[in-house]
């Protein structure tokens, strides 16, 4: 025998299907609210990155002076002002074309340098490059070791950079 729907059976469904509709639209438009502010999240983050994006850093490098006796500095310690770059380095002009120390304009510049232990090999400081941005900057070199010497050298390289960067936080790579 076959049961013929009841009107209280009928009102039943009726109601049940309104109540998940209404559930469904709350869903949805709670989806939508989640997927709108993901959205809003990634857009603004990805307008912090461009202002944070990694550049080429130029420089130039000083020039004909030498690591004053008995002083230590580390690869990358940012050397700021006229005073601290007088006690770390000595000028060692020499005659002829080229022989004149760099000026450096501590106002609108500041020195990276490239200190390397004492050694009786020839030694070169090559392949350097600055990248980064006004938060980080990175100082890649690569250093290349010949035959050995008579003499000790301290090799150094001093690389002059832009005081815009003058507050990033060094990273050397070597």
């Amino acid at each position: 025998m076959s049961r013929m729907p009841t009107l209280a059976t009928s009102t039943y469904e009726t109601n049940h299907f309104t109540t998940m509709k209404k559930q469904t639209k709350s869903i949805l438009c709670a989806a939508l609210a989640v997927l709108c502010m993901i959205t809003l999240t990634t857009a603004c983050t990805a307008s912090k990155q461009t202002n944070n994006d990694i550049e080429q850093i130029s420089y130039h490098e000083a020039r004909n002076f030498f690591l004053n006796q008995g002083q230590e500095l580390a690869v990358g310690q940012k050397i700021t002002n006229d005073k601290d770059f007088d006690r770390f380095f000595g000028l060692a002009a020499f005659m002829g074309k080229g022989g004149e120390p760099t000026r450096v304009d501590f106002a609108n510049e500041f020195v990276l340098p490239i200190v390397l232990p004492e050694t009786d090999c020839e030694t070169d400081i090559t392949a350097v490059s600055l990248s980064g941005n006004a938060s980080v900057i990175n100082l890649n070199y690569k250093v290349k070791v010949g035959e050995k010497r008579d003499f000790y050298i301290r090799p150094i390289m001093l690389l002059v950079v832009d005081k815009a960067y003058r507050d990033a936080q060094v990273v050397v790579n070597q």
